[in-house]
């Protein structure tokens, strides 16, 4: 009878009324603290099911998460075979534009990539990614690295810049992989090596 209760409370939504620990041997804490396994699982199902977080970040707005990984257990247990130290998780390097979590989707990387990809931070208005008008008329691209931006020059059209800043990030982009090779995974690696935005992204 004992054991029945523990179950059905395990199989209770309690994380945004979609997750659930589940059943099985991973835990919530350790030693009073959080495991990073589970502020993962929390943060990610935070982005898809928070409205609050989602009206800061509406990039996340129709994101959901693989009825398997609503259950904590099974989460757990792809997040210990795949985790490597200070990576993130992510969700559309190996399929452009997903919107859904899940082991067929997800990889983790470094934060540098992570932040690379972060495509939206660089588009202003119409503008192609990267490219931002000049009181001349004219097109200046730029390339955030780490944090970093670096100019890459001015020109006449939005063909020619945007040209311009998609080489620079390929580039960065190859360049990271390459440098982060032997802890990503093969899948990840490969997908960053064929990495490409378009002009309307």
């Amino acid at each position: 009878m004992t054991i029945n209760l523990i179950e059905d409370k395990a199989s209770i939504p309690s994380v945004y009324k979609k997750g659930y620990i589940g059943f099985g041997i991973h835990t919530c804490c350790l030693d009073g603290k959080l495991t990073k396994k589970y502020k993962v699982w929390y943060d990610m199902l935070m982005r898809c099911y928070s409205k609050k977080y989602q009206n800061k970040r509406p990039s996340y707005i129709g994101c959901t998460v693989d009825d398997k990984w609503l259950n904590y257990q099974v989460f757990a247990n792809w997040f210990e075979n795949n985790y490597v130290e200070g990576y993130e998780l992510d969700k559309d390097i190996l399929f452009k534009g997903n919107k859904l979590y899940s082991e067929s989707a997800c990889c983790f990387v470094p934060h540098s990539i992570n932040l690379l990809l972060v495509n939206c931070v660089s588009r202003i208005g119409n503008l192609p990614i990267g490219v931002t008008l000049t009181p001349s008329n004219k097109y200046r691209v730029s390339l955030s690295i780490k944090g970093i931006r670096t100019y890459l020059g001015t020109f006449v059209t939005i063909e020619e810049a945007f040209d311009i800043y998609l080489k620079a990030k390929k580039k960065e982009v190859t360049r990271q992989a390459i440098l982060y090779q032997k802890t990503l995974s093969i899948n990840c690696y490969t997908a960053l090596l064929k990495y490409d935005i378009k002009i309307t992204d």
